[in-house]
């Protein structure tokens, strides 16, 4: 059986906190962070899935302060791991393989300072036989296809979770009726495409896709458009930083999200609320959790910080909800958006650094 680790962090949802923070936890715990310009940490978590009879996915838990990440292969689980590729985000596709045929993987994390050592755990995947008629077939198109700016230059990208699919392929196209090229690859059902031009509007559709084949392309897309990154907050490259007294925002003309940012080392509790000021309504929100890559945060049970709507826990006059954790560390972001992207939804709300 393989061993993986998986992400760690604690989702909770919370009726008993108000607007400002009593009982909030805010030990800043332990600093486990080296060194300025050290040497960064090896990855963990690597995980490897095959995406059909000539290639593999292959994904991993961001390490705080990467540039990126260099991909190793071998043919067996202790031999030579060679240098196959790198990647900026937390996962890489490796394209070419041959059917029925097993490889195993390491990754180490880089920055201006140098290369971690490789990831201590590893995974293997076995590509299929291309075989797709004999014993399975190709599971259904994703639907449900959602995309949201990020910044200026990245884009979120979900959809609904496919019965039977090993994983993921994202498709990305410069207008609705374009072509459609395969960008990247994911094993959850999200995706964060990144290096895009700023106020430019991206069209998606994704596939599913398992042992046997890929799934026709989903029947429905979603687009979005990057922001000029002009407006304090518009994105993570100038967001607002989070006070421990509550941080008052709203959505600026013409914006679709603010961004806040807060940096953590140890344990404690993110607020959130779209109530507040003797219970006079403002706006109707949902949060997301980045990490400094700008990569969502997981729960322990693997669920991501993503489109968590505010509102759920009451609190008195307070809708308010809030994100429990442990042994994080560095920067964190958060995007803050209207519930369902409805103008109706803009107005003020109140955040909270742990």
């Amino acid at each position: 059986m393989k061993g993986k680790l998986f992400l760690a962090g604690m989702l909770a949802l919370a009726l008993t906190f108000g607007l400002v923070l009593v009982g909030c936890d805010t030990d800043d715990g332990t600093n486990t962070g080296g060194p300025s310009g050290s040497v960064l940490s090896a990855p963990s978590s690597v995980y490897a899935s095959a995406a059909s009879s000539s290639s593999i996915s292959v994904s991993w838990s961001s390490v705080s302060g990467a540039s990126g990440y260099f991909v190793y292969r071998s043919s067996s689980s202790s031999g030579t791991y060679s240098q196959i590729g790198t990647s900026t985000s937390t996962s890489y596709t490796n394209n070419g393989l041959s059917a029925n045929t097993t490889y195993y993987y390491k990754v180490s994390a880089y920055n201006s300072y140098g290369e971690s050592a490789k990831s201590t755990d590893y995974d293997y995947a076995t590509t299929s036989s291309g075989n797709s008629g004999q014993s399975g077939s190709a599971p259904s198109a994703p639907s449900s296809v959602y995309a949201s700016a990020v910044s200026s230059s990245s884009i979120s990208v979900s959809w609904n979770s496919v019965s039977g699919a090993s994983g993921y392929f994202v498709y990305r196209s410069s207008s609705s009726s374009g072509t459609y090229s395969l960008i990247g690859t994911s094993i959850s059902t999200s995706y964060t495409d990144t290096g895009l031009s700023a106020s430019t509007t991206y069209y998606y559709k994704v596939s599913a896709y398992n042992d046997y084949e890929e799934s026709a392309k989903s029947t429905d897309y979603d687009y979005a458009t990057t922001s000029s990154g002009s407006i304090a907050g518009s994105s993570p490259s100038n967001a607002i930083t989070i006070s421990s007294s509550g941080t008052s925002g709203s959505f600026p003309s013409g914006l679709d999200a603010v961004w806040y940012t807060f940096t953590k080392n140890g344990s404690g509790i993110l607020c959130a609320s779209d109530r507040y000021y003797n219970s006079v309504y403002t706006a109707d929100i949902v949060i997301d959790v980045y990490n400094s890559n700008e990569n969502l945060v997981y729960a322990a049970n693997g669920t991501p910080l993503s489109g968590i709507d505010v509102g759920n826990g009451v609190n008195g006059n307070h809708l308010q909800d809030y994100i429990q954790f442990t042994n994080w560390s560095g920067k964190y972001y958060v995007k803050v958006r209207p519930y369902g992207d409805s103008n109706s939804n803009k107005g003020s709300f109140a955040i909270f650094a742990p």
